[in-house]
């Protein structure tokens, strides 16, 4: 099987629904099982889209293939290089931008997410990094026990999307 061909961040959004759309934006994810769990995440909570970037990214593979347990195939995505230019796009497509960060003061669950949304998910080790941060329209947290730092990016992923499904079904 071949790899699919990378789409235009532009070519991505037209095959999107221009009124009703959710899309996650993985910064430098590098463990294929997260970025595998995260597609069938996706596709069990109605997520319409991903982009992946380039650099400092683990590439699909048989790992992730495995892991998405056909979210793969279901789930539309894409590679970006320029994270910057990516967002942009996104903003000036009438998407709002969310990043989601331990540290961040709003709660999801107290969100009420407009039909454009992009929630931006960062690698396991670092998180977002400052550059994503500072593009974000907001960040976001899960609310977790005090007595844990943080959760693993893919259940994190999997939290947040059930949030943005039941949140864009009202």
């Amino acid at each position: 099987v071949e790899k699919m061909q990378k789409k235009s961040v532009k070519e991505f959004l037209n095959e999107q629904d221009e009124n009703n759309s959710t899309i996650v934006l993985l910064d430098q994810l590098e463990d294929s099982q997260n970025v595998g769990a995260i597609f069938r995440s996706a596709l069990a909570f109605n997520i319409n889209g991903i982009i992946l970037t380039e650099n400092q990214s683990v590439n699909e593979n048989g790992f992730i293939a495995k892991a998405a347990s056909g979210g793969l195939d279901k789930v539309p995505f894409t590679y970006i290089s320029n994270l910057a230019s990516a967002i942009k796009t996104l903003k000036d497509n009438g998407y709002w931008v969310y990043g989601l960060d331990g540290k961040a003061e709003k709660e999801i669950y107290k969100i009420n997410f407009p039909n454009k949304t992009v929630l931006v998910l960062g690698s396991e080790s670092d998180g977002m990094r400052k550059i994503t941060t500072n593009l974000c329209d907001e960040l976001i947290k899960i609310k977790i026990n005090d007595q844990l730092e943080s959760l693993n990016v893919s259940n994190s992923a999997a939290v947040a999307f059930f949030h943005l499904d039941q949140n864009l079904k009202k």
